[in-house]
């Protein structure tokens, strides 16, 4: 645990926002209840259910940036019906995490920095954050990253400068900031003060002179609301407002010790909240900033699954940035055969050198792929799960694209020292099945554009078979010597028999 986490300046105002909401604060203390982003947990953590079926140990969970726990509750609601896991949250203020654990005693708690987690290396299968690990910076989104295992997700709802949150979070905090200016709390405490004085028989003037003060900080709470609405800042303004001229009128039914201990716990509690909707509109990241984190991703051993602001169907703003990317995990036999394979690539490297050297070469094989088959319109979006499923490094890979979350529709692609071209799951249960096809593609498609022969016209064989997609230089003997290299490969048994399916 870092030391310094819990007595920071940060860490004191998060404890004190969350202490309010634990206590039924002044403002609402509700996480994102959007039903997009309800749903959006929803779907994921229902497949966390469909990935990690009765396994043994269970699949360990961490929430980074807790808050409220909301995507813990909504995590154990998916997995009520008895799915085991282990769950951590984490957050740098001890209200929070002590908040969340008397609501969920059978959850682990650790109250930490999101920029210095002081956890293990690929110690969780889901790591998880809604609108918090970003509050860290970006340094926390890498220690997020760290923490996924191999075949593990990472699974982000970061705040979007352009989102409509961003703007809510922008209008409460010039709301609460010009309610704070205006004086409004400590006039009320002096008004109420000299008001219940004046009922015991004291002197009504300082009653008086505190009300005339009063009057400018009330117009300017009439103005906040007119410009932003009643409901800015969760309805403080409003609630506040109301509250303070329901007393004014009823002075004698209230008592004075419980009017000016809620006024000044409530002048407390928005002095936390502005410092939550300011570190709100800090932390929302551009595109330029997204983008950003995305390739650093996409650089390292992770596939992108989900990359993209997240939009309400009524809604033209985004709500957020989503982003959900998975460690990969090849296995050791994508590389077991290639020092028998004798690529000159990498001859003479040791078993370390060449895993290192052909996992880069499969992830940027399928990258190039999945690019290839949306701008041909095989595939409507880059964001798709993409892994391999047989491969000659350095020479040929065979992989499986499906749309995520699809558990049985794909398309087998080849690609490497080949053409890309691509394959429906139903012509081939294999991956040898499915180069097996690509052979006879090849062959039938270089053999449609050669010299048309009888009962073997061109528009007889364009009905058979489709010329794959193919550079503008690579001519139809090319494209003949291509099938033909693959049909060797297909029929060496033994190659197939030591890389087996990935």
């Amino acid at each position: 645990m870092n030391p310094d986490s819990t007595s920071t300046p940060v860490a004191e105002s998060w404890d004190a926002y969350w202490h309010g909401t634990g206590d039924a604060g002044a403002y609402s203390s509700g996480g994102a209840s959007h039903p997009a982003i309800l749903s959006f947990w929803t779907e994921f953590f229902q497949g966390v259910e469909r990935d990690y079926p009765e396994v043994n140990p269970p699949p360990k969970i961490i929430d980074i940036a807790s808050g409220n726990g909301a995507v813990i509750e909504l995590a154990l609601a998916i997995f009520a019906d008895g799915t085991p896991t282990t769950i951590t949250c984490l957050d740098v203020s001890t209200a929070a995490v002590t908040n969340i654990r008397n609501r969920f005693p059978h959850i682990s708690g650790l109250v930490a920095d999101a920029r210095s987690i002081p956890l293990d290396s690929g110690g969780f299968d889901i790591v998880t954050s809604q609108f918090g690990v970003e509050y860290a910076g970006e340094k926390a989104i890498d220690e997020a990253v760290r923490l996924v295992a191999p075949g593990g997700r990472l699974a982000l709802l970061l705040h979007n400068q352009a989102s409509s949150i961003h703007r809510e979070c922008a209008a409460s905090l010039d709301a609460i900031t010009r309610l704070q200016e205006s004086g409004f709390i400590p006039t009320a405490i002096d008004m109420f003060t000299a008001g219940f004085a004046a009922c015991r028989g004291a002197d009504r003037a300082p009653y008086d002179a505190a009300a005339t003060r009063l009057a400018p900080a009330v117009q300017a709470l009439d103005s906040i609301m007119v410009e932003h609405g009643q409901g800015v800042a969760g309805d403080t303004i409003a609630r506040l407002y109301g509250d303070v001229d329901q007393i004014h009128q009823k002075m004698q039914s209230y008592e004075p010790a419980d009017v000016l201990s809620w006024l000044n716990r409530i002048d407390s509690e928005l002095e936390a909240y502005a410092g939550r909707m300011s570190s709100m509109c800090e932390s929302a990241f551009n595109d330029k900033t997204f983008d950003r984190i995305r390739a650093g991703l996409d650089k390292q051993e992770f596939t992108l699954e989900r990359a993209e602001p997240l939009t309400g169907d009524e809604d033209e703003l985004p709500l957020a940035w989503v982003l959900i990317a998975k460690r990969n995990n090849f296995p050791d036999d994508v590389t077991a055969s290639v020092g028998e394979y004798q690529s000159k690539n990498i001859s003479g490297s040791s078993e370390n050198e060449q895993r290192t050297e052909v996992r880069p070469w499969i992830k940027r094989l399928l990258g190039r792929a999945v690019y290839d088959l949306m701008d041909r319109g095989i595939i409507d979006s880059t964001f798709v799960e993409s892994k391999p499923a047989w491969a000659a490094p350095f020479q040929v890979l065979i992989g499986k694209i499906r749309n995520y979350g699809d558990s049985e529709n794909f398309i087998w692609v080849i690609c490497g020292e080949v053409p890309t071209d691509h394959l429906d799951s139903t012509a081939a249960a294999t991956p040898r099945e499915a180069a097996r096809h690509f052979v006879m593609k090849w062959q039938l498609g270089a053999a449609r554009h050669q010299e048309p022969s009888a009962g073997n016209s061109p528009e007889n064989s364009s009905r058979l078979v489709a010329k794959p997609h193919l550079n503008e230089e690579l001519v139809d003997k090319e494209l003949a010597g291509k099938a033909e290299s693959l049909y060797a490969l297909v029929e060496d048994a033994g190659l197939w028999e030591r890389q087996s399916n990935l």
